[in-house]
């Protein structure tokens, strides 16, 4: 059964960004033993790598479990070197940098939120 917020009867759905390290997996699964009655879609980053870089996770146990709860493995697309800096070293959010930054960043920053757009409308968001 899935976790449901008493006050809204509606349910948890928890979204768990991962890189490709072996941390990533375990945090994981220790969240997910903690709170088995919430659908966890787990988000690899493809920042960090590919799809199928994600060998750790992907050939994981903890990937199955939570397939079989439910859950969802979504790939946030990998967001170019350059805007990536440029939000973490100005503090900028994505809203931010797109009203201040260049016209080029700004186009190569909307293909990319638009791609994230469609990750989460395919995903029922």
């Amino acid at each position: 059964s899935t976790l449901r917020i008493p006050a809204t009867e509606k349910k948890l759905v928890v979204l768990w960004v991962i890189n490709r390290q072996r941390d990533s997996v375990e945090l994981l699964r220790d969240f997910s033993k903690s709170i088995q009655s919430a659908d966890v879609y787990v988000v690899r980053n493809l920042y960090f790598g590919a799809a199928h870089k994600f060998e750790l996770f992907n050939d994981s146990k903890t990937r199955k479990e939570l397939e079989d709860r439910g859950g969802k493995v979504l790939d946030l697309p990998e967001i170019a070197d350059r805007i990536a800096n440029e939000l973490y070293s100005r503090r900028l959010s994505i809203a931010k940098c797109m009203a201040t930054s260049e016209t080029g960043t700004r186009f190569i920053l909307g293909r990319w939120e638009q791609t994230v757009h469609k990750m989460f409308r395919e995903a029922g968001f």
